[in-house]
């Protein structure tokens, strides 16, 4: 089939032109050579690919399956060459990166900024959100989300785990009964944050156990103001040791059941492998990687 596949890159071509003379201009060929390309390539599959008349082309079923097969083939090896090409150069044009409101990790971010300023060709463009975006519809390279991942098609990449701690205001504590095992804590007003399923898994040497918290009366949607909420006395919730260690220190917030770990929260970074920035994502991806 190797044979073959200058006669589908020009059948290619006549697709995307819509005609054999437009073709035969974009590749620089005369239209008896370019007709010649199609006709041969028919022969070789067995199948007619294309119904040609004087005012019209259309593409058989067939034609249509082979185009979007062959047509994909096609992109894929030219952005192969395309990022072969520039291994070796510096990366240009802009990356856009979809962030948590909240960084659990300001090393991160740090890193991101020194790989921006790193490349100076690069323009970063960095969204900072609760809202889990589409890496397709919303035209991002790579996101970085917390929790972990459903099944997307996307690849991915755990960067680091996020230690939590239980917390709560200590005007909540002192209105509730004494918090000595988890058990305590299932009737305790939580407050929700949408992405995180309101259960916690705790462990304490050779112990674990799950806790079920139903009486979710606050929900919100972003990390920041839930901390806020339990600030005001409203929940309790687990969070990053980096959004609540000054309230702690101010007393604001207080540790509930400090003898007891929670299950750390995976950040991960994902991104769609067809996506043609790709050779930015891995050099982003590298540096992270390299020099966390």
């Amino acid at each position: 089939m190797y044979k073959e596949l200058n006669s589908i890159a020009i059948f290619i071509a006549v697709v995307d032109e819509g005609g054999f003379s437009k073709a035969a201009e974009k590749v620089g060929l005369t239209n008896s050579v370019i007709s010649h390309h199609v006709t041969k390539l028919e022969e070789s599959l067995g199948v007619t690919l294309l119904y040609r008349s004087t005012r019209q082309l259309k593409l058989s079923d067939k034609g249509q399956e082979f185009y979007t097969v062959a047509s994909n083939a096609l992109k894929s090896i030219e952005e192969a060459a395309t990022e072969i090409n520039s291994e070796g150069s510096d990366p240009s044009g802009q990356l856009h990166i979809a962030m948590p409101a909240f960084v659990p990790d300001q090393r991160l971010q740090a890193l991101i900024w020194e790989f921006a300023d790193l490349y100076k060709n690069l323009e970063l463009k960095v969204s900072f959100s609760d809202d889990q975006k589409s890496l397709i519809e919303d035209g991002f390279d790579i996101a970085f989300r917390l929790g972990n991942l459903q099944s997307s098609g996307m690849m991915s990449r755990k960067i680091l785990d996020v230690e939590l701690m239980l917390v709560a205001s200590p005007k909540l504590i002192s209105n509730s009964k004494k918090i000595t095992e988890p058990s305590d804590i299932v009737e305790m007003s939580c407050i929700s944050l949408n992405q995180v399923r309101w259960s916690v898994f705790l462990s304490k040497g050779n112990m674990n156990e799950e806790v079920h918290i139903s009486n979710k009366r606050i929900e919100v949607d972003n990390i920041y103001a839930a901390r806020d909420a339990a600030v005001a006395g409203l929940g309790l919730i687990p969070l990053p040791l980096g959004l609540c260690g000054q309230e702690i220190a101010d007393s604001k917030l207080v540790r509930i059941l400090p003898e007891w770990q929670l299950s750390a929260i995976p950040l991960y970074a994902i991104w769609n492998n067809k996506a043609r920035r790709n050779s930015v994502v891995r050099r982003l991806l590298s540096y992270l990687t390299d020099n966390y």
